[in-house]
């Protein structure tokens, strides 16, 4: 019996031992972010254009009043954040309302021109899309003056959805749209980002929000190594093992005495 105790706690002891010495990594950095539950569009830079194939800017007409990037008419409007991320991940949350012409684009690395008559394009997007029959979600690209499909999902457009796209090194990207997957694609046409931008065009109402941004932690190569003498993780170890050792001794001398 007194050989099971002595078993029992030398097992438990070395466990605290482990679970003082690991730490849990987070496997990807968070870049930026907005949930715009401050009511207001700090970062966002709005801004339109006179139609589809005009170059001539207008005033952008978003809201963050209700807590979302909503926009609040049917012309062709823009909101613009700073986001050079190319390698990671990109969520969001997509409101499409009841339409039957227009649509909500999430240019999520972009380079700032987005449409045809703007000159060359350089973004990978994903969008609600009323134009055609049916409807549908596309997942597109845009270079030298043109788009390019990806993949289309055709599901219903109105309501609220969660999106999420990642891209790794090896321009892989992976879309999920309200928890399954839908595309998996590698793309090389486009690998530098300057802004993240939503579009919006004859969709009063259409809003994102829950924005995250996130870029993967490099992993480094393990180099076996020594740690010093008197670096923490040694004295860790030679703390930890102290203790170890000590309750291990303890315990010993306490069931031989009984």
């Amino acid at each position: 019996m007194k050989q099971r105790w002595m078993y029992l706690i030398t097992g438990l002891t070395m466990l605290v031992l482990c679970i003082s010495l690991c730490t849990t990594t987070a496997n990807a950095d968070l870049v930026w972010s907005d949930d715009f539950d401050d009511g207001i569009l700090d970062g966002w830079t709005l801004f339109g254009w006179e139609s589809m194939d005009s170059p001539v800017t207008i005033e952008g007409n978003f809201s963050a009043v209700s807590h979302m990037l909503e926009v609040l008419d049917d012309d062709l409007n823009v909101a613009r954040h700073s986001s050079n991320v190319t390698v990671g991940t990109w969520s969001f949350d997509m409101f499409v309302p009841e339409d039957d012409y227009g649509f909500i684009r999430v240019e999520f690395m972009s380079n700032g021109a987005s449409l045809e008559a703007h000159g060359n394009m350089s973004w990978v997007a994903f969008s609600a899309w009323f134009y055609g029959t049916p409807p549908m979600f596309y997942f597109l690209y845009g270079t030298e003056s043109s788009k390019h499909l990806l993949t289309t999902i055709d599901k219903p457009l109105a309501g609220w959805h969660h999106i999420e796209v990642s891209r790794n090194s090896d321009n892989r990207f992976l879309l999920t749209l309200n928890g399954t997957l839908e595309a998996n694609v590698t793309s090389t046409s486009v690998t530098s980002s300057t802004y993240f931008q939503v579009l919006c065009n004859n969709v009063t109402g259409a809003a994102i929000d829950n924005i995250v941004v996130e870029e993967p932690i490099p992993t480094p190569t393990p180099t076996p190594t020594t740690p010093p003498p008197d670096s923490p993780l040694w004295i860790l170890i030679t703390v930890g093992g102290g203790v170890a050792v000590a309750v291990i001794v303890l315990a010993v001398v306490y069931l031989r005495r009984r």
